[in-house]
């Protein structure tokens, strides 16, 4: 459904630069949909990296139906 999730707490993309700063210098795992079109998890990853986030390991998971 396009939702992000921080520790079980769900925000908007725009709020994502933010909460991203917490994890500069750590490794965070990032869980996406099968179907999430591989375009947003690029840009998710982009903002990501410039949040400082340097170390990310890339799930994914059964698409809902």
């Amino acid at each position: 459904d396009g939702t992000l999730s921080l520790q079980a707490q769900r925000f908007s993309e725009a709020e994502l630069p933010r909460r991203a700063l917490d994890w500069q210098g750590a490794a965070l795992d990032v869980r996406a949909a099968a179907d999430l079109p591989a375009q947003r998890v690029l840009h998710l990853l982009a903002v990501l990296r410039s949040a400082g986030v340097n170390e990310v390991r890339l799930l994914t998971v059964k698409a809902a139906r």
